[in-house]
């Protein structure tokens, strides 16, 4: 779990380590909760709808690039 570099995390920084399979499902249940306001928003009218429309299309964005890098595979930047 731990590289010859990391070292294991104590205090608070225990807490603000994830596990690859936590962050996982973080980003699933992100995208989820984002298309959902999507669905939600596109029905409605009005400015308000609208602006929260926009956010969760980011947002819909960014768990998916967030997603799509925790299944990548890990790549040593060395030459």
């Amino acid at each position: 779990m731990y590289g010859p570099r990391c070292t294991k995390p104590t205090g608070l920084n225990r807490q603000l380590v994830m596990e690859k399979s936590e962050m996982k499902e973080l980003a699933k249940s992100g995208m989820v909760v984002s298309l959902g306001v999507l669905v939600w928003t596109a029905l409605g009218k009005g400015r308000q709808n609208r602006a929260l429309h926009t956010w969760a299309g980011v947002a819909a964005v960014g768990f998916s690039v967030w997603h799509y890098n925790l299944y990548q595979p890990h790549q040593n930047k060395r030459p």
